[in-house]
């Protein structure tokens, strides 16, 4: 089917350019930025997402979305949470002091 229809090709090639995209901005950020900055600027960036200092969201995605583990993830927001930086619960992530996490960036 794809040798003959053009737009199943196209489809097909779009839909890999944007995975292999998202692929290498991953591998971009885990080789040349430690997790402190890349989960401080993921923060931020939902901060404003979300316009409210609430980010409803668990572990586990903010570890698929910056290429790590929910383990490692949970360690660095308790280390955040005991800088006085967020306050972390169940399924909810409050960010406390947006400057100081500005700062790690």
């Amino acid at each position: 089917m794809i040798n003959q229809n053009i737009s199943a090709q196209k489809f097909i090639l779009e839909i890999t350019q944007s995975k292999l995209s998202e692929v290498l901005w991953v591998l971009e950020q885990v080789v040349f930025f430690n997790l402190d900055y890349r989960l401080s600027d993921y923060l931020i960036n939902q901060y404003y997402l979300k316009n409210s200092d609430k980010i409803s969201i668990t572990h586990e995605i903010i570890a698929n979305d910056l290429g790590s583990s929910r383990e490692v993830i949970s360690r660095m927001l308790k280390r955040f949470e005991k800088d006085n930086l967020v306050k972390v619960s169940r399924g909810c992530i409050k960010i406390l002091d947006i400057k100081k996490l500005k700062e790690l960036c």
